[in-house]
């Protein structure tokens, strides 16, 4: 009697450290952040051109911060890569151009992106849209609200060639940054129909009946900001988000980048002589 007590009492036990076990997370959401070839497997990237003015808002935060910091110093230098589903956006913080500046326009809009699968994730959002490919899968909807206020941009008669820059990266610099545009943002994903039947996606997070439909993947600027910059026609700090950047090809192709021994001379690699002292 008192083994069966014993048994039946670890059962218990047991069962309930089963029951306390943490579900699965139903959105199938990866431990670590997927490969390119996993977040698109079968998606056929190559039929999509990446732009050369990419939105920024799936990029990683700590770059869009750079990008701000950087155009107050000079012309920024970029290595833009793009290879099927693969699509690079660098910024050489150690290459700057200082022959321009970057002035701002007022410009007004308020537009919102939606994607349902991988496919239109990467159509528009293809830098950075990796690592949120587990957000649109079954049922699941992942959708961009954004405001933009202006842009700063160079002047439209620029050309650059990798001589105009100065730094160490500017050898594997690929294009110019011509024009940032700013505003604010916000991302979410959910539920299709919880996501899309929504007025806007700022403020998700804060409450509200259909929060648990809806998951806030983060949001950068100030909304009201932007509606004060939109109404005066005028650039403010808390609307100074980069949301999407045009891109202007340098004039001359990429300098090799040099084996041990060897140093770069123009474009060329040229292999540095080895003296041998003798005592």
């Amino acid at each position: 009697m008192r083994r069966a007590g014993w048994l039946m009492g670890a059962g218990l036990a047991l069962a309930t450290a089963s029951s306390c076990t943490p579900p699965v997370n139903p959105a199938g959401d990866p431990l670590k952040a997927p490969t390119t070839g996993e977040a698109f497997d079968g998606v056929q990237c190559s039929a999509v051109r990446p732009p050369t003015e990419p939105d920024l808002m799936a990029w990683d935060p700590g770059s869009r911060a750079n990008l701000s910091r950087l155009r107050q110093s000079g012309v920024v230098a970029v290595r833009y890569h793009t290879k099927g589903c693969n699509v690079e956006l660098e910024l050489l913080t150690n290459c700057i151009g200082s022959s321009a500046a970057y002035t701002f326009s007022a410009y007004s809009a308020n537009e919102r992106k939606v994607a349902h699968n991988a496919s239109e994730l990467f159509a528009e959002l293809p830098v950075g849209a990796a690592r949120f490919s587990g957000k649109v899968k079954g049922d699941r909807a992942l959708r961009t609200d954004y405001m933009l206020a202006g842009q700063y941009a160079l002047p439209p008669e620029s050309t650059f060639r990798r001589a105009d820059l100065r730094g160490l990266d500017c050898r594997r610099a690929t294009h110019v940054v011509s024009a940032i545009h700013v505003g604010a943002f916000a991302m979410a994903a959910g539920e299709r129909r919880a996501v899309e039947g929504r007025a806007t996606v700022f403020g998700v997070g804060g409450g509200g009946g259909s929060e648990a439909e809806v998951e806030s993947l983060g949001d950068e600027g100030d909304a009201e900001a932007c509606k004060t910059s939109q109404r005066a026609h005028a650039a403010n700090d808390g609307c100074g988000v980069p949301l999407r950047v045009a891109l202007l090809a340098l004039d001359a192709e990429a300098a090799p980048e040099c084996p041990s021994r060897s140093s770069l001379q123009g474009n060329k690699c040229v292999r540095t002589s080895v003296v041998t002292q003798v005592d």
